[in-house]
């Protein structure tokens, strides 16, 4: 939680109130890291905070993001009258690295944006791979994975002009797939993403047809789902605080996948029906999921502060938001409207990569991630849980509860009912309740102890 007194001193250091709220985060963040890692609650010190920053930059984070961070710490510490002159040095460093990186200031929230220009330098059979993928309305996301198989296919063969694909066939890509395998060790879900990028470009780009006998899909292994018992996710979320546990809440609340949490809309969230009505999700499908009783209060009062960011950033000129498909041009003031507008907003505008255009697109998709293991290991958790095991935690738990498979299988958004039924393995108490013969065997034998104990003696 937030300490309101010291709130107060950093407000009166002259900062304006963006940078007293920023500074509050980063504050936070120092004491959450404190806490796991020095096992302190509040840190100081150089070596503490360099840690600190060391654990920013193993995130990715810019060097201005780290400046940011470590003014808010030395304005904190100064508020509480303790000494930061030994942070000087690191400061003055930090900032000539920042201003090495200034150009590259704007940070891309890569979403899936509109089609924009296509690099006309980079190789033909990638440009006419990402026509017919924007084309198809495939995610960016799909997009540079199969951009990125299609380039290693094609340095391993030297292919250049449309000749040179035409040389190759099924037996180069059984050659690459099997190398992947038996060299790279990777995954089965890995090698079954390059087969797919490689039989898109030659069905959709190319015209040819692979063998099918010459190429086979990996065996992927099935697997039980990571599920967390209610004592050990009430733990976890002890741990968590603000916008990152009221998404875990939702996670194991509604049983949604992080990704339909982040692209959550306001219009999305029905007070009146009790749902949350989820658009394109995994597999272009839409759906209805539950909308918890005990969030009520706590998205409506973020629906207001999300209403203020909006109007002031339609007051800097912005406001706009990206949308699916043709929408933008089929409802041309839609962007701007409220009710399209992220539930999970980023905290700061940015740059779509496609379109170019700068807008508030939501949440970056590590965000919560990162929070969320720092929390898991907070938690003192055995289980490698990430957010997705909320999602797992919800369907298991209501299973348990009596609740019909075919019901949850709708609120997952499910097409076939065996992935749902992959859940029944991981019920404490099994999918029929029988008892391990250990247990049974158990039981005849303390009943036995238990009658000779109290026999009357002749």
């Amino acid at each position: 939680m937030k300490d309101s007194s010291n709130q107060d001193g950093i407000a009166a250091a002259g900062l304006t109130k963006k940078e007293v709220d920023w500074n509050a985060v980063w504050v936070g963040e120092y004491r959450k890291f404190s806490r796991v890692a020095c096992h302190q609650p509040v840190p100081g010190g150089r070596d503490a905070v360099i840690d600190f920053l060391k654990s920013l930059k193993a995130r990715n984070k810019a060097a201005w993001i780290r400046l940011q961070a470590l003014r808010a710490i030395r304005t904190q510490l100064r508020s509480q009258g303790l000494p930061d002159d030994e942070l000087d040095e690191v400061q003055l460093r930090l900032k000539q690295v920042a201003d090495g990186e200034r150009k590259d200031r704007v940070v891309l929230e890569l979403g899936p944006g509109e089609p924009g220009v296509i690099d006309p330098n980079e190789p033909w059979v990638i440009q006419l791979l990402r026509t017919e993928l924007r084309v198809r309305h495939l995610s960016l996301a799909t997009e540079k994975a199969y951009a990125q198989w299609i380039t290693r296919f094609s340095g391993r063969y030297n292919l250049r002009t449309e000749a040179d694909w035409l040389a190759v066939g099924s037996f180069q890509v059984r050659e690459f797939l099997s190398q992947l395998a038996v060299d790279g060790k990777v995954a089965a879900s890995t090698q079954n993403q390059a087969f797919s990028a490689l039989l898109f470009v030659f069905t959709h780009i190319l015209k040819r047809d692979l063998d099918a006998n010459d190429v086979i899909r990996a065996k992927r292994p099935e697997r039980l789902p990571m599920v967390l018992a209610e004592e050990e996710i009430e733990q976890l979320f002890s741990f968590m605080e603000g916008t990152e546990l009221l998404m875990c809440r939702m996670l194991y609340g509604t049983g949604m996948r992080s990704n339909e949490c982040l692209r959550l809309r306001i219009k999305d969230i029905d007070f009146s029906m009790n749902q949350i009505l989820l658009h394109s999700a995994k597999g272009a499908k839409d759906r209805a999921a539950i909308l918890p009783d005990c969030v009520r209060d706590e998205l409506a009062q973020r629906i207001e502060r999300r209403r203020r960011q909006h109007e002031q950033d339609v007051a800097d000129g912005y406001g706009a938001v990206y949308l699916p498909f043709a929408l933008a041009r089929k409802y041309p003031n839609a962007e701007r409207e409220f009710g399209w507008q992220y539930f999970f907003s980023a905290l700061r505008l940015s740059r779509d990569p496609r379109s170019g255009r700068v807008r508030r697109h939501h949440l970056h998709k590590d965000w919560l991630s990162e929070r969320f293991k720092v929390a898991v290991k907070a938690a003192r958790l055995s289980k490698p849980a990430t957010p997705h095991t909320l999602r797992h935690s919800f369907a298991t738990h209501l299973l348990e509860a009596g609740v019909d498979v075919r019901t949850i299988q709708q609120l997952l958004g499910h097409k076939d009912l065996k992935t749902t039924m992959i859940y029944t393995h991981v019920m404490r108490s099994g999918v029929t309740g029988v008892m391990s013969p250990l247990d049974r065997l158990n039981s005849k034998t303390t009943n036995h102890r238990e009658k000779n104990t109290h026999r009357k003696p002749k």
